[in-house]
């Protein structure tokens, strides 16, 4: 448990392998999850201890309304973002994901010759049309990978510098 207490004291960063961490430790005794399946019928669902959900899990309120958290699509995008606020509020910096988000795409259209698909798939963006979302059949690994600007000093493997 002490790694805990390292996060809680600032000791030790948030990342998403320790919210996993976390995850895996909180069920470790909890085989499944009850739920109701999309005809209305009672089931268990598995439980990946350590692993974001992979089914939607939208309660019925008891007013009948439907209760959407984040569709299991999302989660690891959505988590990224806990992450970098946490990051930004730890370490005292005066700004957004949204600016990096904005210095990131004007430094890719000055600098690169990357496609807005490429450009959106390095800051790890969920495509919020489903349909397309469905069939993209690539991250487009390789592209992506001098879509970052480099580090003073330090050499992507494989990666140029001059295009996604």
């Amino acid at each position: 448990m002490e790694w805990l207490f390292e996060v809680v004291r600032q000791e030790r960063s948030l990342t998403t392998s320790f919210v996993k961490e976390l995850h895996a430790l909180m069920t470790r005794k909890q085989t499944h999850a009850e739920g109701v399946d999309m005809f209305g019928r009672a089931t268990r669902i598995e439980l990946r201890h350590g692993d974001y959900k992979q089914r939607p899990n939208n309660p019925t309120r008891s007013d009948e309304k439907v209760h959407e958290y984040c569709p299991p699509e999302h989660v690891a995008a959505e988590m990224d973002r806990l992450i970098a606020l946490q990051y930004l509020y730890d370490n005292g910096v005066d700004a957004t994901p949204h600016g990096f988000r904005s210095s990131f795409r004007d430094w890719a259209s000055e600098e690169t010759d990357a496609p807005n698909e490429v450009c959106e798939l390095a800051l790890a963006h969920v495509n919020s049309d489903r349909t397309e979302a469905a069939y993209r059949r690539t991250d487009l690994h390789e592209r992506r990978r001098g879509a970052t600007p480099p580090t003073p000093g330090k050499r992507v493997p494989g990666g140029t510098g001059a295009s996604c």
